[in-house]
């Protein structure tokens, strides 16, 4: 109960109905109509159509079609890519100078990798060839 109170609020305050009955054109192509409120008011356009359908200027089945295409058009993040997200983590200058450290025999591999927070040696290995591109090794 609480939940759906929040949910209501928050809803009202992203748009208000009476704003929304105002601002709505008509039926034509509702589609249109939900992506232009939603770049409007800078708002998803699945907030706008459940606002639409609470205001009753969409039906339930029109609801259900419209979410329906925006979650089948709607594409999948692919999480990213490790060793390029893995040179932000820990920097690559640091990342370097711990690895230049092991490589020169001050300090282990098992050390940098505890260093730069991995894990695996597979892992390791694959990180150092991927900050190794177009570079000269031993740096």
């Amino acid at each position: 109960d609480v939940e759906s109170y929040c949910n209501s609020v928050a809803a009202e305050v992203l748009l208000p109905l009476a704003e929304l009955r105002t601002a709505w054109h008509g039926e034509i192509n509702d589609t249109h109509e939900i992506d232009r409120l939603s770049y409007k008011y800078k708002i998803s356009r699945i907030v706008v159509a459940r606002r639409a359908r609470d205001a009753g200027m969409l039906t339930d089945e029109k609801f259900k079609d419209y979410y329906g295409l925006v979650l089948a058009t709607a594409q999948k993040s692919s999480g990213g890519q490790y060793y390029v997200n893995e040179k932000y983590q820990n920097s690559e200058r640091f990342s370097l100078a711990i690895i230049q450290e092991a490589l020169a025999g001050r300090s282990t591999q098992r050390e940098a990798m505890q260093f730069l927070g991995i894990k695996k040696d597979t892992t390791f290995r694959k990180y150092v060839a991927s900050l190794q591109q177009g570079m000269e090794w031993p740096i």
